[in-house]
């Protein structure tokens, strides 16, 4: 099967405390430290006013 076609069951997750740690920096700052690799656009903006920052894993 071609690379872009697999289908992983399972995947390995960062540590809690490594993504807690990545919670108290900004992502502009992560981002950037990436050389802007797997980051949303600028334009891309929040439409709803959450209570809470959001911090975690994602499978994209």
């Amino acid at each position: 099967m071609p690379v872009g076609n697999r289908v992983f069951l399972k995947r390995e997750l960062p540590d809690k405390e490594l993504v807690k740690a990545f919670s108290e920096l900004p992502a502009a700052n992560v981002a950037d430290a990436m050389g802007r690799l797997c980051a949303l656009h600028s334009d891309i903006k929040l439409m709803s006013s959450p209570s809470k920052k959001m911090c975690g894993v994602a499978l994209t």
